[in-house]
């Protein structure tokens, strides 16, 4: 089967490695939250004196970041909202984090990204995707491969574009894909002779020899084809 240039591919195959490491899982802060509040009250939430540290416009409703205090303030004058809970932590595999606030999770050595070369990225937005960001960040080379919760997004590019991506105001934070958030939780701790395991991949155009390190590593591929049924992604 031919395999596009750039396309996020997938092949099963039988896999005779060990696959190590485990997920970290972080609490989510409290001290700050995520709000939807309806456009017709959102200036309510200014006449309080409260100035969100986020304040996007989505028609319906205003998409507003605030702190514990202010929260309370708005709650106390009935202000209606709907709290989007975990809104700014990005879930990856069984990992919960707030970039901002904690940090990335604690992960070994082996399984971090070196950061060093184009490869898999994260990306999150300071709220839902907006087509006018999605144009803004096509125009930079940047391409949306695949959600994650909350507002964060899959990419592949190199970090010298990554890091001027924060100059941009609705990109919240971006790092490292880590390798450590590539391993299913199904896969850990686990080892020895490891049968069909479906891998997904980004093929930069280098397809022939993302195989052959597969086959290098002892897996056997028994098949693969690109992951999107349209065959472009």
């Amino acid at each position: 089967m031919v395999t596009p240039r750039h396309a996020i591919c997938r092949i099963c195959v039988f896999l005779a490695v060990a696959v190590a490491g485990a997920a970290v899982a972080l609490a989510a802060p409290t001290g700050t939250h995520a709000l939807r509040v309806p456009a017709a009250d959102a200036d309510a939430v200014y006449g309080l004196g409260i100035r969100p540290q986020h304040d996007l416009d989505y028609g319906s409703f205003r998409w507003l970041v605030v702190d514990e205090a202010s929260l309370a303030r708005i709650e106390a004058a009935g202000v209606p909202y709907t709290e989007v809970e975990g809104a700014l932590t990005v879930q990856v595999q069984a990992f919960v984090f707030d970039p901002v606030f904690d940090g990335e999770p604690a992960i070994p050595g082996d399984l971090r990204a070196n950061g060093d070369r184009p490869g898999l990225q994260l990306l999150q937005l300071s709220g839902p995707v907006r087509d006018e960001w999605v144009a803004q960040l096509t125009g930079a080379g940047i391409r949306l491969l695949q959600y994650y919760p909350h507002n964060a997004y899959l990419v592949w590019s190199d970090p010298a574009t990554m890091n001027s991506l924060e100059a941009l105001p609705f990109v919240r934070w971006q790092g490292p894909f880590h390798p450590a958030y590539k391993i299913n939780s199904s896969l850990e701790g686990r080892g020895g002779n490891i049968r069909n395991v479906d891998v997904m991949f980004y093929d930069d155009g280098g397809l022939g020899d993302v195989l052959e390190d597969f086959e290098k590593l002892g897996a056997v591929v028994l098949l693969h084809y690109p992951s999107q049924p349209d065959n472009r992604t």
